[in-house]
């Protein structure tokens, strides 16, 4: 490699990574995508089906958006209650994984509760859904409701469990049992 103007050849190793949605051999065949550019990117190709053909993923990334963009804002942890959760993996995503992404974000900067509710993501995305909520059960909403009071607790305790669990009046063991059973992340 030469700067622009320099005589000196300057040696580099490099791996270049490159994304599009568009098909670009296609492109070359058509002229609106020039060849020799092509071959030197083309190397290996790996193809990433959209997020509408792999929704098994969406849980997982909502939770790694949630908990990454909460950390960032510093302001308290925020759950999508499971209802809020079935309807977003519904979703056909037209935006992908960038799309996912900045909506667990905006939805967290809207919901004034720290759990984000079903009709919250339908106001967001402008999709009712296709399936129809079933009831929950009493267990259920008594599990979410304990959930929602240890995360909010947690949030006005900076995560610190001794503290929530005198704020909640149990004991720490017992607060850190219940964490683990409500599967609800402290760090």
């Amino acid at each position: 490699m030469q700067r622009i103007g320099s005589p000196e050849t300057i040696r580099v190793d490099v791996r270049v990574i490159c994304a599009t949605n568009c098909d670009l051999e296609k492109m070359v065949q058509d002229r609106s995508f020039r060849q020799d550019l092509y071959f030197r990117i083309k190397g290996v190709r790996i193809t990433l089906p959209p997020l509408s053909e792999r929704r098994e993923d969406i849980p997982d990334l909502i939770d790694y958006f949630a908990e990454e963009y909460c950390r960032k804002k510093d302001d308290g942890i925020k759950v999508f209650e499971p209802a809020a959760r079935d309807l977003m993996i519904e979703y056909d995503w037209p935006g992908n994984v960038r799309q996912l992404q900045e909506s667990v974000q905006s939805l967290i900067d809207l919901s004034l509760s720290h759990l984000i509710t079903r009709t919250e993501v339908q106001q967001h995305l402008a999709y009712a859904g296709i399936g129809i909520e079933k009831p929950k059960t009493l267990s259920e909403r008594t599990r979410e409701f304990r959930k929602l009071c240890i995360v909010q607790s947690l949030a006005r305790q900076g995560g610190k469990v001794a503290a929530a669990a005198r704020e909640l009046g149990l004991d720490p063991a017992n607060l850190r049992k219940t964490i683990k059973e409500l599967d609800i992340e402290t760090g």
